[in-house]
């Protein structure tokens, strides 16, 4: 039996477009900066962006503001769960 390798998908998200967004995403988190932060124009059809290369403070900010937005989204989800919970109690 003859087993065939699936063909990446064409990306359906703009990759510059992606880059930009994680760029000006970074900034405004914490004025976090990529260096590296560029296309990979050797695989366009990949559709592929390259995070290259950060000092480990850099990477450290990033892993901080990841872990804020985490707790700020347990933190929404704790609070519509009550409010649900009280809008229940209030029917």
């Amino acid at each position: 039996m003859v087993t065939r390798k699936k063909l990446a998908k064409p990306p359906t998200v703009d990759p510059h477009a992606a880059m930009e967004a994680l760029r000006e995403a970074l900034w405004a988190a914490n004025r976090i900066v990529l260096p590296s932060l560029s296309m990979d124009y050797a695989s366009p059809h990949l559709g592929l962006v390259v995070l290259g290369s950060a000092r480990a403070d850099v990477v450290a900010k990033i892993a901080e503001e990841l872990a804020k937005g985490r707790r700020l989204a347990d933190e929404v989800a704790a609070l519509k769960r009550e409010l649900d919970r009280r809008r229940i109690g209030e029917s």
